[in-house]
């Protein structure tokens, strides 16, 4: 092929792309521009450019203080960059399992849940009957509630928030091996877009399909999978 025609295909190729990145952008439930946040001096977020469409699924794995918690943060709204945005569609409902819990609420278990449901137009299922915990564990103020018993209690109230962006900061913690394994279920099923940060070998595994990123400020890479755009100086796994 002459250098002519290689060029021509090359420039196609790239608008291609370009509508392809805008469609992606204008039906994303979330899209992050150029985020900047630093630590004690030191860049966790050094310019994030993020794009979480319907349905996509998408695992963060790395070491401590990479930025991983602090990204499912700033996507979540709870935490506020030092420089660029996090535009969410209008309407859409992120949900977010914190690595730390909250502090934990004076009413019972099964009304914060309840409530919850309520908020979002969801018809609850029982608590107990969703077997994260026990009735009479669903039945005591919050605050009474062993700290597995109330990450369970945090992960119950996800789903029944009806989110379309499900962010998960290591949610296997205090979980045992079945309710992991019924969290991996959970997730494969679900129709909310998922961004998943953790450590657990077995969370790892049974996400083995996932696109996996391991993020290191120095790498200056990125990646493009399925409208996922990340540029955090990331390395693919």
């Amino acid at each position: 092929m002459r250098t002519a025609e290689v060029c021509a295909s090359l420039l196609a190729r790239r608008r291609h792309v370009h509508r392809s990145n805008a469609a992606c952008r204008a039906r994303a439930h979330l899209n992050a521009t150029d985020l900047h946040l630093s630590r004690g001096g030191r860049p966790v977020l050094p310019g994030v450019d993020l794009t979480v469409s319907p349905g996509v699924r998408l695992g963060v794995v790395g070491e401590n203080g990479r930025g991983k918690t602090t990204l499912l943060q700033v996507l979540a709204g709870t935490l506020a960059p030092d420089a660029g945005a996090v535009q969410r569609r209008r309407g859409a409902r992120v949900g977010l399992l914190a690595q730390e819990s909250p502090p934990p609420s004076r009413r019972r278990a099964f009304e914060v849940y309840e409530a919850v449901a309520a908020r979002a137009g969801t018809e609850a299922i029982g608590l107990a009957r969703l077997g994260l915990l026990p009735a009479d564990a669903a039945h005591r103020p919050v605050t009474e509630l062993s700290i597995g018993q109330q990450r369970r209690l945090y992960l119950a109230l996800l789903p029944a928030a009806r989110p379309q962006v499900i962010l998960l900061d290591e949610p296997a913690n205090h979980l045992s091996m079945t309710l992991v394994e019924e969290l991996t279920d959970a997730l494969a099923t679900t129709g909310a877009a998922v961004v998943l940060a953790t450590h657990d070998r077995r969370l790892l595994r049974d996400t083995g399909g996932w696109p996996r990123l391991g993020s290191d400020p120095r790498a200056g890479q990125a990646l493009d999978i399925e409208c996922i755009q990340w540029i955090l100086g990331i390395q693919s796994w």
